[in-house]
């Protein structure tokens, strides 16, 4: 689900558990990012010991809570650090450079040197850029702290003001960064439920194709072996051979199109450029089932060249599906296929007498077929007709 700028202010835990999956993918950016946030925060400190330090009692204690103030800093983003131990690091030699500098020698004799306070400007804006909430508003309110709090440390500074409102607009700042990091966030994720869903649809795809091949490669070598074992009862070997050559033949072409339909799973993402069926071989497709034993004739009106590649494909697998059911539903009954290229496209296909027709299995070529014709945009239905079964469909 996406994430709103609320719910990252209102997130208890280190931002790495969240960050971590975004940041993660771009680490070079976020690392120079980190970098120059670092080098700026040194130059800062290097600049305040060097205008301070000829003019203070402590230049080595300035330096020190210089020193360590940036090492904090540096550290901020350790793995296994906890946040807000690292904010005290930070902020806890500014605090004593800034609170407690007149009794300890740290502030220089003229001027009051005010550079170190835009360390923890820096160190609020950071923080509400990538912080938790409770992270945000400890680090902010310790920053107000220091900076109005030396008001009466110090009798020369009068800046609190000034300083208060660098805080406000560096709090702003990294909230927007934060809307940044957010808006991040939002398109990773949209573009994982995406590209789930597209692999969920080329899978249901691609179960389709599978079910149809295989359920129409088996009724045909089925019908065939049927036609060649009652030959043999006959005594009729040629008859039998025959049989048996075309239910053969039907086999291997079978076994090309699962190889074909089976070849869009190749993890090389390597194109199977071989043709897939049209509407000009549901003729072809007819007289298969007819050589195989079903009882079934074309009724065609129209020109299956003029159709599209799209609706031709879902006119042959429909054709071959309805002719898979009425060969395993219904032995012995006359099916008629009337196909009318329009346009629109109707296909109707009857299977008429024979055994009582009805469905037994689970019903995926009924809904492949509907969901074929949905995808055209185009309107499918399926029953019973009389005494036997009917499947329909208009395609645009």
């Amino acid at each position: 689900m996406p994430f709103g700028l609320r719910d990252l202010i209102a997130d208890l835990r280190a931002p790495d558990e969240w960050l971590d999956p975004v940041l993660g993918e771009n680490p070079p950016s976020w690392l120079a990012a980190g970098v120059a946030g670092l080098v700026g925060i040194t130059f800062v400190a290097a600049a305040t010991f060097v205008v301070c330090v000829g003019r203070v009692d402590s230049p080595a204690l300035l330096g020190i809570l210089l020193v360590l103030s940036v090492i904090g800093s540096a550290v901020r983003f350790r793995r296994g650090l906890p946040q807000l131990v690292a904010a005290v690091w930070v902020i806890g030699p500014l605090a004593v450079l800034n609170l407690l500098g007149s009794p300890l020698g740290l502030y220089e004799s003229e001027g009051r040197s005010q550079t170190s306070i835009m360390m923890l400007v820096w160190l609020v804006g950071e923080t509400a850029a990538v912080g938790s909430r409770r992270l945000v508003v400890g680090v902010t309110a310790s920053v107000l702290a220091i900076a109005i709090g030396r008001t009466f440390t110090d009798p020369a500074y009068g800046a609190g003001l000034i300083w208060s409102a660098g805080i406000a607009a560096a709090l702003l700042a990294g909230m927007f960064i934060r809307a940044l990091i957010v808006g991040i966030v939002n398109t990773k994720v949209a573009q994982t439920a995406l590209s789930e869903q597209a692999t969920t649809a080329e899978r249901q795809r691609i179960a389709r194709e599978v079910h149809d091949v295989i359920a129409h490669s088996l009724t045909v070598t089925m019908l065939h072996l049927t036609a060649a074992r009652l030959a043999v009862g006959r005594g009729d070997s040629t008859a039998a051979t025959e049989a048996l050559e075309e239910a053969e033949r039907a086999g291997r072409t079978s076994l090309n199109e699962i190889r074909h339909t089976v070849g869009l799973l190749r993890a090389d993402g390597a194109p199977d450029t071989s043709p897939l069926p049209s509407a000009d071989d549901v003729p072809s497709l007819v007289e298969g089932y007819r050589a195989a034993g079903l009882d079934v004739s074309l009724d065609l009106h129209g020109d299956l060249g003029t159709i599209e590649p799209a609706a031709g494909l879902a006119l042959y697998r429909i054709v071959q599906e309805s002719l898979t059911n009425a060969g395993r539903h219904a032995p012995g009954a006359h099916t008629t296929v009337h196909i009318d290229t329009g346009p629109p496209l109707h296909v109707d296909v009857r299977s008429q007498g024979g055994m009582p027709v009805g469905l037994r299995g689970g019903g995926l070529g009924l809904a492949g077929m509907a969901e074929r014709a949905a995808a055209l945009g185009g309107m499918f239905e399926a029953g019973s007709s009389g005494n036997g079964w009917r499947v329909a469909a208009t395609l645009p």
